[in-house]
């Protein structure tokens, strides 16, 4: 009988302490609410009234639709794909885009989620290091 509780708490024991990074829940509907880009160490921040955009996500795929201005032109934006999530490491790979140039690339990304507010910052490396000239972008959730 000790024997079986000895191996119950050791099997408590390994269980509990294995650790997995939390993995966000990014699944649903957000709205963009700002843009930072750094080109070479210098910080852009593209004005909201330039834009809008959401994103949204299912369970494995992603899609995105908004409008930029320029002047007094109006460019569609739109995109989609798969991607995948480990911890807070996000693979991106599109499959259709406004910007042909795009499709087929994957674009590897760091997500965050601090309260109602999702952060994805780009490129990074495979390892998770960003990129000397990155983006920015900050979601709230619909």
């Amino acid at each position: 009988m000790k024997r079986i509780y000895f191996l119950l708490i050791l099997s408590v024991i390994i269980l509990g302490g294995s650790t997995q990074q939390k993995v966000p829940n990014i699944e649903g509907a957000w709205k963009l609410v700002t843009i930072i880009y750094s080109d070479n160490n210098e910080i852009f921040v593209i004005p909201p009234g330039n834009w809008s955009q959401m994103k949204m996500w299912s369970k494995d795929h992603w899609a995105f639709v908004g409008a930029s201005k320029q002047d007094t032109t109006t460019y569609n934006n739109y995109g989609g794909g798969s991607y995948t999530l480990k911890g807070n490491r996000y693979d991106e790979t599109i499959v259709y885009h406004s910007g042909k140039e795009m499709i087929g690339q994957t674009i590897k990304m760091i997500i965050e989620i601090k309260k109602d507010t999702l952060i994805q910052t780009w490129p990074v490396d495979d390892k998770g290091k960003i990129a000397a000239s990155y983006s920015i972008e900050k979601y709230v959730r619909f």
